[in-house]
């Protein structure tokens, strides 16, 4: 049986086109399963390895940046040793940043040439590079340091010999900016950096127009300028130094404690410096004002009242020096000739420090704090207290932006610019007001010191992948064979009861509705079947209707033929009644108009008589004219009746029904028709039996 009916799904057009067709979709989709799922398993795998090795090459780089600084090759050996030991990688180096190789787990590797694959500047992509090992790839990151970079545009003038922060061509410093002032050109400004890790210090300078950066000098801060630029002043807090430029000398002038902040400044004619010193006995309260003569000496205490004698600047024309007591946070005012300080502002209650005179020395520029941070201002000198109010606080407010600055300002020589430190950055702001320029966000960056190059090894992916390769042709075959298998199974059930209802069709089309097919599922073809099987008892139906339909449209057909009979006699029978009303209408305008000439020519006649004078008494005159009335009066009720013949059809004619003489009438009829009567010469006689005979009538419409 089994067989019997496979044999039959298979000999069926449908079924072989059926069972070919799955087939060849579940091959093709088993096909391209498999080698989606081959290509997605590849990368996923390299994927996943190219991820884990390229964060164990960036570990590597993070682990190697403070050893690569410091040169210890030791350690970049013990780095690049243990990350060998992990699977798949071969290889593990570690390159400069002038390619040559600096860790390597073979010593003899060291210093040698390292060949990059591609342009280094693409080298930061996370991709892969080739190898020149067999059946591995390469992963290479790049060692960043982010911070600040000075590179070497130019020779050092003074160098201590102490800093370890130098690599190749930039000094790396994550550093903190400082102590800013004018060069004597006004063209650049002149500024410390300071790194607190390492303790390395470096005065710099960067241009206001162009922003290209100059190294000065390494292993100093607080670096001033001599009016005419020939002379740099700079310290440390061991000794104060100052450098010629045009002899390219250096002199220590101070070795003794020269406090935390020994900020010197050259006096108005460059022979001296004044700078901060700690006063005997040396404590933290202790930091006065000091004089150096360039020319050596002993240094001369110039300020002895108490406080931290910070940031002095000299005037113009040599009188007076303006410095800052932190103690306190207030600006003070030294007079050199008297050998008197005094406060600068003393009724103001905030805080304000880091003061500096303009070039003509007419005006100081100050910090002073306001809602928690500083800003710049500037105000006239000497001080105009009485045009002094809370609006102007003490001078005209320069930057407003709430960011705290800190350490003195300064001059240009021209007296354009300002320049200051905000959040341990270098800035410049018009004297006039404007918007202030960062000169030293130019130096931010991540600068690139070696990479790490890693060669990893495909071996033991490749084998996962043909593993899964092999497992996956697997599959495809088994999901072939199943698919095939069960398209017969499916095709067979559907086959068979579509072959019955073909057949059923085919005997429907011929005519033959006595047809049916059995019901023995519950799936779609059998409500397929059952839903042919109503169709059938449902044309059945139609087609007894029909004849129903016809039959008693047969009936129908007589019936109306017969009516239209009907109604043809009716219209033959109202066709005639229509020619006797024509022929009543006629007899009736022909009756009209005799009742109308009647009047009419009664009328005339008495009228033409009296014209012509033939009546001869007055009493015929009046009884002439009487009549004329009367027929104009009976003319009238004629011409109405007339028009009352529309409402004698709609049968709401109104008659005037009074109690008449026939007597009466019949003399009245002879009056109206005396004058044709005597005319003629006739001879009119009327004899009534009985001459009170009375009736009800309308007088107008008998007459």
């Amino acid at each position: 049986m089994f067989f019997s009916s496979f044999k039959n799904t298979v000999s069926s057009r449908l079924g072989i086109k059926s069972i070919l067709a799955v087939v060849v979709l579940i091959s093709t989709i088993s096909t391209i399963l498999t080698f989606l799922f081959i290509v997605r398993q590849k990368k996923i795998l390299t994927d996943e390895l190219h991820a884990r090795v390229r964060s164990i090459a960036q570990n590597l780089a993070y682990n190697s940046r403070d050893y690569i600084l410091k040169r210890n090759a030791e350690q970049l050996y013990a780095l690049t040793k243990g990350v060998i030991q992990e699977k798949d990688i071969e290889r593990a180096q570690i390159i400069n940043s002038k390619g040559k190789i600096i860790g390597h787990y073979d010593w003899r590797t060291i210093g040698e040439e390292f060949s990059f694959p591609v342009d280094s500047d693409s080298l930061s992509e996370e991709t892969w590079f080739p190898s020149e090992l067999d059946n591995c790839e390469r992963v290479i990151v790049p060692i960043d340091i982010e911070g600040k970079f000075f590179h070497r545009d130019s020779n050092i003038i003074y160098s201590s010999g102490t800093q370890n922060a130098d690599q190749d061509s930039a000094i790396f410093l994550p550093c903190i900016f400082i102590f800013p002032c004018f060069s004597h050109n006004g063209q650049e400004v002149t500024f410390s950096s300071l790194k607190y890790d390492h303790g390395n210090k470096i005065i710099s300078s960067i241009n206001i127009y162009n922003f290209k950066h100059k190294i000065l000098v390494d292993g100093f801060t607080h670096g001033r300028w001599s009016h005419d630029g020939k002379l740099l002043t700079f310290s440390r807090e061991e000794e104060i130094a100052v450098y010629n430029t045009s002899s390219n000398e250096i002199h220590i002038l101070c070795t003794q404690g020269i406090g935390r902040i020994g900020y010197p400044c050259f006096t108005h004619d460059d022979e001296s410096l004044i700078t901060t010193l700690q006063a005997n006995p040396p404590d933290i309260n202790s930091e006065r004002l000091f004089r150096i003569s360039l020319d050596g000496g002993e240094s001369e205490q110039l300020t002895y009242h108490k406080g931290q004698h910070w940031w002095p600047d000299c005037s113009p024309d040599g009188k007076w020096i303006l410095y800052s007591d932190i103690l306190d946070f207030c600006l003070y005012i030294y007079h050199i000739e008297t050998g008197v300080s005094v406060r600068l502002f003393p009724d103001l209650s905030r805080k304000h420090c880091g003061g500096s005179f303009s070039p003509d020395g007419q005006k100081i520029g100050y910090l002073m704090e306001k809602q928690g941070n500083y800003e710049v201002f500037i105000t006239n000198y000497p001080i105009e207290k009485e045009k002094q109010t809370p609006d102007t606080v003490y001078g005209t407010q320069l930057t407003s932006n709430g960011r705290n600055k800190w350490m003195p300002t300064d001059w240009s020589p021209d007296g354009k610019w300002i320049t200051y430190v905000q959040n341990w950055e270098i800035y410049i702001i018009p004297a006039i007001g404007g918007n202030p320029i960062n000169l030293t966000e130019s130096l931010a960056g991540k600068e690139i010191i070696g990479y790490i190059v890693l060669d990893i090894s495909f071996e033991s992916m490749q084998k996962v992948i043909s593993e899964g390769t092999k497992l996956a042709i697997l599959m495809t075959l088994i999901l072939i064979g199943l698919g095939t298998l069960g398209t017969v199974l499916v095709v067979k059930k559907l086959v068979l009861p579509l072959h019955n209802l073909a057949e059923a069709t085919q005997e429907i089309a011929q005519g033959n509705f006595d047809q049916s097919v059995s019901v023995t599922r519950n799936d779609e073809i059998g409500i397929l079947a059952e839903s042919f099987n109503k169709m059938i008892g449902h044309l059945q139906n139609y087609q007894n209707k029909i004849e129903t339909w016809n039959r008693e449209l047969g009936i129908k057909v007589i019936e109306r033929t017969q009516e239209l009979a009907e109604k043809h006699v009716e219209l033959e029978k109202a066709y005639k009644e229509l020619e006797t009303l024509d022929t009543a209408k006629d007899d009736f305008l022909s009756l009209v108009s005799h009742e109308i000439r009647t009047p009419l020519a009664s009328i005339s006649l008495h009228a033409e008589m009296l014209l012509n004078g033939i009546v001869d008494s007055e009493e015929n005159k009046k009884l002439y004219h009487i009549n004329i009335v009367k027929g104009c009066e009976r003319l009238t009720r004629l011409v109405n009746n007339v028009l009352d013949i529309s409402k004698i059809d709609a049968g709401r004619m109104q008659y005037n029904f009074e109690a008449l003489n026939i007597r009466d009438l019949i003399d009245e009829v002879v009056k109206t028709f005396r004058p044709i009567i005597d005319r003629k010469r006739i001879q009119l006689k009327h004899n009534l039996v009985d001459g009170n005979i009375r009736f009800r009538g309308d007088r107008d419409r008998i007459i």
